[in-house]
């Protein structure tokens, strides 16, 4: 399902071609083979869309490579909180999530709406965003896990 769509029709088709298959016989073996194609064509075309729109919003953001100094001053502190991590895991997520935070922002990638920074980088950086969405998911749940802890 495309994040943000409200009905998915890929699992209503899934489940419509199922019961098809399961009944039986050759013509509708042949049916539910072309009704589940169309469906991933639907879905590859609404994902394509969305896609084509996210490149259109990053065109337009004034993304920068990150001059050598930004570069050796980034590149310490990963070196740093890695070198803690051993030590203090909870709180070397969180700052790694805030280093990341304050990479982008350098860069020019607009950070106020983590699922919008996301979308951003997955333009440019498709198999990184999964790993940038599963990190800031921790941080997130080392932060809630403080708070109650706190209380």
């Amino acid at each position: 399902m495309i994040q943000g769509e409200g009905f998915d029709e890929s699992k209503s088709v899934r489940s419509e071609v199922y019961c098809a298959r399961r009944r039986g016989g050759p013509a509708v073996r042949v049916w539910a083979r072309v009704r589940a194609s169309d469906a991933e064509a639907w879905v590859r075309t609404k994902a394509e869309a969305k896609l084509a729109d996210r490149e259109k919003r990053v065109e337009k953001l004034n993304i920068r490579n990150l001059d050598p100094m930004e570069r050796g001053r980034f590149s310490k502190e990963w070196e740093s909180v890695q070198s803690r991590f051993v030590d203090s895991p909870k709180g070397a997520v969180t700052e790694v999530d805030d280093l990341v935070s304050s990479l982008m922002k350098t860069r020019g990638y607009p950070v106020s709406d983590f699922d919008q920074s996301a979308a951003d980088i997955s333009v440019d950086h498709p198999r990184v965003v999964e790993n940038y969405r599963s990190a800031h998911e921790i941080a997130l749940r080392l932060e809630k896990m403080e708070q109650v802890q706190k209380i």
